[in-house]
């Protein structure tokens, strides 16, 4: 039996993300996942006895650091995903885009054509994290066949610094306020905000290949009430959770930021 040479193990550490220029820092792990595609290939001789690649991309996902800033939001929250006004736009164009995965052991990856794909949630109050989880999709590249070493990612050996680490941490109660209606003023929730996101996108095939796919003030344009709950309880409160959707005769502004 060979010897166990445990010196031989790297656990590797936490990452950040360098998103076209952003640097993103994260409150917990990032996975990078592979999403094959298989087409299974077979004889009349001896039936099934391979599988051939037909499709590939990988998403990068965690949940970001809690900081409420313009790079933050302009990357996290992009204003062409928020406030979109014609629907079918392609999140990567034709163009690489290049977003990279700087390891603290200099071991990380560059993804030659990735986007944002899922925005996180945004949390206003205390007690749990400002974001949720958020997901990037890497595309197979501007120019690159499916066989090529470099068709999604190459590896990089950056050096790990944490001189652009960000010393802020956006966590405080917050009110609501709804426009001018009378006792909408100022609104306190029990367990904080949560904005969500109803934002879907389709894939888009070539060749069946996909290949695109420290102050806090956040307000929802054009917002109507479509939940709510009054509650008589001796352990409740006696507005219940309410919920609020944006309503717009044609699409504009949903979301302002700062």
């Amino acid at each position: 039996m060979p010897t166990t040479a445990l010196d031989h193990i790297d656990v590797g550490g936490p990452c950040k993300i360098n998103d076209n220029g952003v640097i993103i820092y994260f409150e917990g792990g990032v996975k990078l996942t592979p999403h094959p595609t298989w087409r299974s290939s077979g004889t009349s001789v001896g039936g099934e006895h391979d599988d051939t690649l037909v499709d590939l991309f990988y998403t990068i996902t965690g949940p970001p650091k809690a900081v409420w800033n313009a790079n933050y939001r302009g990357a996290l929250l992009p204003d062409a995903y928020t406030n979109w006004t014609v629907a079918g736009a392609r999140l990567c164009g034709s163009a690489n885009r290049t977003v990279s995965i700087i390891g603290s052991d200099a071991h990380g990856f560059d993804m030659v054509r990735c986007s944002l794909t899922k925005m996180p949630t945004v949390f206003g109050g205390v007690g749990k994290a400002l974001f949720g989880e958020i997901e990037y999709t890497a595309f197979i590249g501007q120019g690159k066949a499916l066989t090529a070493t470099d068709a999604f990612y190459t590896e990089n050996t950056t050096a790990w610094s944490q001189s652009d680490y960000p010393t802020s941490h956006q966590e405080q109660v917050c009110t609501g306020a709804w426009g001018a209606v009378s006792g909408w003023d100022t609104v306190f929730a029990e367990d904080g905000f949560a904005l969500s996101h109803e934002f879907g996108t389709s894939p888009v095939k070539q060749g069946n290949m996909t290949v695109a796919g420290t102050g806090f003030s956040l307000t929802v344009k054009s917002a109507g009430l479509n939940k709510g709950l009054f509650v008589f309880d001796s352990k409740a409160n006696r507005p219940g959770e309410f919920g609020m959707i944006t309503a717009q005769t044609q699409p504009g502004t949903r979301l302002v930021l700062a």
